[in-house]
């Protein structure tokens, strides 16, 4: 077809025997930062596709599009302590996270709120209205499961007028929303939970079940870790070639203008600032644990910038 249509697919399953990851060393060692530590078998296995379309192409007039996407499972299938074979799962995260052996690597596990309503009728959720499990159980994976991006471009007018855009999708896992439940279980006016009659009933659930609830050590982070999919205008641009005789006033062969924006708009179920952020960077580290890719939280974390540029290209 002229090499107007293309399509790559692979399915790749990988299994990583004696996998090395950074875990936290307890406390009571008096060493302040994370080791290294042979977790075991891990098993990563999914789909990744590209595929490439030029529906229009005349001499005055192209239009081209890129669409590429993967899927991704990771499990521990077993691990190993000091040799021998282990079931117990490595907790990290102020207990939040976990590597745990039939699982994904670094998966959220929390009590689950398993129950709550107005008993009362008051329209305010109390801590003897609301039921939170007697152990954590896995809530979803912490790293995208699913990944899709959309690029396209249109060329006009004999090449002169370039436009181009890039969307973005990430989805299937979960993010800990920690600046929410900060505020929250400060008692800070920036929790509407706390003070608003009107919030719903789930979201008074969230604040009572990880602020109120007795003893403490049930107290969970469940309604904060949300669904963290989103999809992003990543680009958006405008490229203008501009006539040789302007070109020649720079003593060029050839001139170009660009207008690019990045990160314009995301559309998301997320409350926070920006599902795509991770407070803990990448192995960074700080108050005794060893900040690695799978240690997941949003703490008062900037979100992704969004700018605009100018770019003036001259040919030699």
């Amino acid at each position: 077809m002229n090499d107007r249509v293309g399509l790559e697919l692979t399915y790749y399953h990988k299994k990583t025997k004696d996998a090395i990851i950074s875990v936290t060393t307890p406390t009571t060692t008096g060493f302040p930062t994370g080791v290294f530590r042979n977790v075991g078998s891990v098993r990563n296995r999914g789909f990744e596709g590209v595929l490439n379309i030029r529906p229009v192409q005349t001499p005055g007039i192209s239009w081209d599009v890129t669409v590429s996407g993967s899927t991704n499972s990771n499990k521990l299938l077993s691990k190993i302590v000091d040799g021998v074979p282990d079931t117990n799962p490595i907790i990290f995260n102020s207990s939040n996270q976990r590597h745990a052996v039939g699982y994904p690597l670094g998966g959220y596990w929390v009590r689950p709120i398993l129950s709550f309503s107005d008993a009362n009728g008051n329209g305010i959720i109390e801590p003897n209205e609301v039921v939170v499990g007697p152990t954590p159980v896995f809530i979803g994976p912490s790293q995208p499961t699913k990944e899709l991006a959309l690029n396209t471009g249109l060329t006009l007018f004999h090449n002169r007028i370039r436009i181009g855009g890039q969307l973005d999708y990430r989805g299937g896992h979960k993010l800990w929303n920690l600046t929410n439940e900060f505020r929250c279980i400060s008692g800070l006016q920036g929790c509407q939970a706390n003070y608003d009659t009107s919030v719903g009933l789930e979201d008074q659930a969230a604040v009572v079940a990880r602020r109120f609830i007795t003893p403490v050590a049930n107290r969970t982070s469940f309604g904060f870790i949300e669904p963290a999919w989103f999809v992003k205008l990543r680009e958006l641009s405008l490229s203008y070639n501009l006539p040789e005789t302007v070109a020649r006033q720079f003593h060029a062969t050839r001139a170009s203008i660009t207008v690019t924006g990045r990160n314009l708009h995301t559309w998301t179920d997320y409350t926070g600032a920006d599902p795509e952020v991770n407070g803990e960077g990448q192995s960074s580290q700080s108050q005794g644990f060893n900040r690695n890719d799978f240690f997941v939280r949003d703490f008062v974390t900037q979100p992704t910038v969004r700018y605009w540029t100018v770019r003036v290209n001259l040919g030699f």
